[in-house]
């Protein structure tokens, strides 16, 4: 698992130079949770164009958490001056987002099981990471849907095997937890209790298996993942 960046409360802020703007702490081996030694981390910055460029994000919720994983090349605009905060993902779209962030440079091996997904698709290598590493699953045996909206609950599954599938015990605090699929309330229950997945006051969304997330949820998501795979690493904190 490659972690691309870290910001975390204690850890020092450097001061960029102007026109740029600081990233995080890219650690330079993360090889593992376990820290036995010394670790070397560079300071990441990006000219503060790339995503100030965006006109759509300007007031946006999730302005910096976009401007972060654009900056570190993990999400792209949809065209240079619109990053589309609230457009539709795709499941292919998703575990392409996923690679980069925790699975960049690897190269997996073997075929995928799905009839709708064809060698030369341009996300395969990364779905058949998030295959094999049992962060991706299809809808059925044969079938992996990739041109599929992604819903709220595949959001949470696909994110929460990403980090290793923690312990959760399955308890989701809103007015419409019954409708939460049984394979699901686990991401759920934890996504929610992290912060990284957040409902409308007592109750998660009118159909949570139907409600599709918008493409900011995915930046947003990922701060605070970045942020909690940093305190499982250093301070054994679930």
């Amino acid at each position: 698992m490659r972690i691309r960046f870290w910001t975390q409360p204690g850890f020092p802020t450097p001061v960029p130079e102007p026109g740029y703007r600081f990233v995080g702490w890219a650690e330079a081996d993360p090889t593992g949770y376990c820290v036995t030694g010394p670790v070397t981390f560079t300071a990441i910055f990006a000219p503060v164009a790339e995503a100030s460029a965006f006109r759509d994000i300007k007031n946006h919720w999730a302005y910096e958490e976009i401007c972060a994983v654009v900056e570190s090349g993990l999400m792209f605009g949809v065209t240079q001056t619109a990053f589309v905060p609230n457009g539709a993902v795709t499941r292919a779209q998703a575990v392409t987002v996923l690679y980069r962030m925790f699975g960049e440079g690897q190269q997996p091996e073997g075929e995928l099981p799905f009839a709708d997904v064809p060698e030369d698709a341009w996300y395969y290598r990364e779905m058949l990471w998030a295959y094999e590493a049992g962060i991706f699953q299809g809808v059925s045996e044969d079938r992996a849907n990739p041109n599929g909206q992604l819903t709220r609950e595949q959001f949470a599954a696909l994110m929460y095997r990403a980090l290793g599938a923690p312990d959760s015990d399955g308890t989701v605090g809103y007015g419409d937890a019954a409708q939460i699929h049984a394979w699901a309330r686990d991401a759920v229950a934890y996504m929610s209790s992290c912060g990284m997945l957040q409902g409308y006051p007592g109750r998660q969304l009118p159909a949570p298996a139907h409600d599709y997330p918008g493409r900011a949820v995915l930046p947003a998501a990922w701060r605070h993942a970045a942020s909690r795979l940093l305190m499982v690493r250093f301070y054994g904190l679930h």
